[in-house]
């Protein structure tokens, strides 16, 4: 009698995972998909140009099962259509999929060519054009290689992501403009205090940066102006006097 009823009671276990199963699956396709901009992105001009073709694009995921959708390849196709947002997807029981997005915060500037400056986030994606007052607060990249190279852009931001925000003579507020030197791959930071252009290739060690501002508080002492800092080399700094 005991293994009858041990038996009934498995046989009635697995019928209803069974009937939950078909039951979570056929209430599990998706129906509806919300887009949730925060208030910032929302009152983008270029997140209300992007909606549509967003909304166009989501909609082919009606129908769809909701646990067969992978969330981060999903977000991930989403910002190829909308650069200027961190975006996150999330799945609502039973049959919703919710995007969520978030501003991107700007990192520094393009100036292109044509002379509109324009934020690139810390991933290096360029977003919307910027007014001119901005330009004050944020270093700026010059020239085409930067404004058609994404990788460009992320190797310069490497850069500027080792080192202090605002103390130091070599620190993000230091500098004013940086250009791409293509005949030495390097990248030409031109500082704000002084007439000082410093050259890099690679993100620098904190001891590369610690000898940097040691030689750029050195030449302000000789009252050194107009010179090219090259320190290209990481054992090596090579001041050169230029016009």
């Amino acid at each position: 009698m005991e293994k009858l009823r041990k038996t009934l009671i498995t046989t009635f276990s697995v019928i209803c995972i069974i009937f939950s199963t078909l039951l979570l699956f056929s209430f599990s396709k998706i129906k509806t998909i919300e887009l949730k901009p925060d208030l910032k992105t929302q009152n983008q001009i270029s997140y209300k140009k992007s909606y549509l073709k967003i909304s166009t694009y989501l909609n082919n995921y009606k129908g769809k099962y909701l646990w067969d959708i992978h969330l981060k390849e999903l977000a991930e196709k989403i910002k190829s259509i909308y650069l200027e947002a961190e975006v996150q997807v999330q799945r609502k029981f039973p049959n919703r999929l919710i995007v969520l997005f978030k501003e991107k915060v700007t990192f520094l500037l393009l100036l292109k060519q044509n002379n509109f400056f324009y934020s690139v986030s810390q991933e290096g994606h360029i977003g919307e054009k910027k007014g001119g007052k901005d330009s004050l607060n944020f270093p700026i990249l010059i020239g085409k290689a930067f404004e058609k190279n994404l990788q460009l852009r992320q190797r310069a931001i490497s850069i500027l992501a080792k080192l202090n925000k605002e103390e130091g003579s070599f620190s993000v507020r230091n500098i004013s403009e940086i250009l791409y030197n293509k005949n030495n791959d390097s990248f030409l930071f031109y500082l704000v205090s002084d007439h000082f252009i410093l050259e890099l290739k690679t993100s620098p060690s904190l001891k590369k940066i610690s000898n940097v501002d040691f030689v750029i508080n050195y030449l302000r002492k000789q009252n050194r102006i107009k010179a090219l800092i090259d320190a290209r080399m990481e054992k090596k700094i090579i001041v050169k006097k230029i016009n």
